[in-house]
This record gives C-alpha cells, structure tokens and sequence, in this order.
C-alpha cells in the first residue's frame, strides 16, 4: 500500500459535508444536554449556584460523567450507521473512497460532533466570569465561581475524557 503522506489515506470533506447534512441533529442535542444539566440551573438556583458551578466545572456533577461517558458511545453508532445493514455497507464501500478515508471521515466528524457543543458551553461558561461568587463558611474567604481560566480547563478536561 503507498503512503501518500496524509493521515492514514486522508479525510473525504464531501463525505464530511453529507454526513454533517444527515447528522446535524446530534451536536444540537448534545449541546441541549449540557445546558439544560450545567447552564439551565444556574440561573435558577440562588444560594446554592457557586457550588453547583464549582462541581460542574470539576466534571464531579453525575449528569456530566454520564454524558462523557455515554454520548461518545452513541454518537459513534449513529456516525457508522452504515455498518448496522449489509445493504448500506455495500452502498457506502462502493464509493469511490478507500476503507482508510471512509474511517478516517467518519472518526474525525464524530468528534468534531463532540467537540463543537462542550466548546459553546465552555464559552457560555466563560460569560458567567465573575458573577458567582463561593463564600468558605471557615475562613469567610470569597472566591470566584467561574473564571475564564476554570472553563477553559473544563473545555480541555470534557474533551480529553
């Protein structure tokens, strides 16, 4: 087999493209989840808002680890849903597209499908900076709930897990 110096027989962008058009659904609804587990109650909940931001952002919120947990399991069934039918199989590796760019484009969109909803929440995140504050009943010291530096490292640690 040549290696033509791409990754791994390379990514199909019109094969991205209709897969996106086919699949939009999936980071609309993931991004859903998110807020409605971690946006939606901070802005109902009063007293309690700061600690619930601090265990959100920490990924110690229950509602969080399963959807890092569960969502990348669904998404990659629903971007191979060529693989659950013979027919469809046989239809999609009839293309002009080789197993590697086939694999390497449905991979790539599937995460892309992940990233895209934790990186608008993040940035949600980031617009809350400064307006929950944490109160230490010990020391009465106060902290910040949100800053911009604490949703970036939540960014990065819901995308690495």
């Amino acid at each position: 087999m040549k290696n033509n110096g791409t990754f791994m027989g390379g990514v199909s962008m019109a094969l991205m493209k209709e897969n996106f058009r086919r699949q939009w659904y999936l980071p609309v609804l993931i991004f859903v989840l998110y807020f409605l587990s971690g946006i939606f109650p901070l802005l109902f909940l009063k007293g309690a808002a700061g600690e619930y931001a601090v265990v959100s952002l920490n990924n110690a919120n229950f509602i969080y680890n399963s959807f890092i947990t569960y969502i990348p399991m669904v998404v990659a069934c629903v971007v191979m849903w060529y693989l659950h039918k013979p027919e469809k199989a046989f239809a999609m590796h009839a293309q002009p597209y080789s197993r590697g760019k086939l694999f390497n484009t449905h991979i790539l969109m599937g995460w892309i499908m992940m990233v895209i909803p934790v990186i608008l929440i993040g940035i949600i995140y980031m617009g809350f900076s400064g307006s929950l504050t944490i109160t230490d009943s010990a020391t009465n010291a106060v902290t910040q709930a949100f800053t911009p530096m604490r949703a970036v490292i939540w960014m990065l640690n819901s995308i690495s897990l």
